[in-house]
């Protein structure tokens, strides 16, 4: 009975932070899918699958610079080959409210959004946007938000994406009210459930902090069924709440740094029941960052 259950389900999958730094660029050859083979088939035989684009696409603007441990100020840019392997992966929707989205400015940031638009790709993570997608008849509201954008003023957070305020900021309350407006949109638009990407937390904790179960709090107090978090760069607990589910954390999916255990990473598989449309179950597939012979960082599953 159970594994019928499972099998008349929607599945939902949710993939880590999506990184290329500078070793990896210089190994690659312009090529990007030997990143993903090993997980297409778990790709493929989930109905949809969602990830965070961590940083911007464009290939006029200098590529990514720094590898986190290399005292280098740490700026990323991706080859408009990276989201084409992303896109051929089985991947089928990215965020890009993260903290790297304009670490090459305006001009990459545009063409980031044009790539997108030119990709098979649904994306949000732009200000004052969320969206709406349909799976198997089921009618699902995304909203994103991230904590800030780096070498930015919190002024230039506004314009860009949707800010997630720090709660111990006077600005706290205007920004639930905001976002509860956000909320507010997707209810009037009939939506079966909705998902939050937050691009929030400590980097490196193994466990959340206050500002993501302050934020964490509020939406599911606002209806949120799903959240699916990012940014710490290494697992941090799944929680469930009544029938909703906090994915914080999923880690970031396969880069050359593999300090602080960051080479660990997990595929999150949800089960959803098609007639009532609640989460019948929660798979992991565990996965480790591996090297071969070229130097290049593979996916090895657990």
């Amino acid at each position: 009975k159970e594994y019928k259950k499972l099998d008349n389900s929607i599945t939902i999958g949710y993939i880590g932070d999506l990184i290329l730094l500078e070793n990896q660029l210089k190994l690659s050859n312009n090529n990007f899918d030997y990143m993903f083979n090993n997980m297409k088939e778990r790709f493929n035989n989930t109905d949809y699958v969602f990830g965070v684009l961590e940083g911007p696409v464009d290939d006029n603007s200098e590529y990514s610079y720094g590898n986190y441990s290399d005292n280098k100020d740490l700026k990323l840019n991706f080859p408009t080959s990276f989201l084409k392997s992303i896109e051929n992966s089985g991947i089928d929707f990215v965020t890009i409210s993260n903290n790297h989205i304009l670490d090459r400015g305006i001009d990459a940031y545009n063409s980031t959004l044009t790539n997108l638009n030119n990709s098979k790709l649904d994306y949000t993570g732009t200000k004052n946007n969320y969206k709406i997608i349909n799976i198997k008849g089921l009618k699902i509201g995304i909203l994103s938000y991230t904590y800030g954008l780096n070498y930015l003023n919190n002024n230039d957070y506004k314009e860009y994406t949707n800010y997630l305020v720090n709660p111990y900021s006077k600005e706290f309350n205007r920004y639930k009210k905001l976002i509860h407006k956000d909320f507010v949109k997707l209810k009037k638009s009939n939506v079966d459930m909705i998902i939050v990407m937050p691009h929030y937390g400590t980097e490196f904790n193994y466990r959340i902090d206050l500002y993501q179960k302050i934020w964490n709090d509020f939406f599911i107090c606002e209806g949120a069924n799903i959240i699916f978090g990012d940014h710490p760069h290494v697992i941090e607990p799944i929680e469930y709440r009544n029938n909703s589910i906090i994915i914080n954390s999923p880690g970031n999916y396969i880069n050359s740094y593999i300090g602080h255990d960051s080479d660990i990473s997990m595929y999150v598989k949800l089960y959803i029941d098609k007639n009532s449309y609640k989460i019948i179950s929660t798979e992991i597939t565990p996965i480790i960052a591996t090297k071969d012979k070229e130097g290049k960082y593979y996916p090895e599953l657990l």
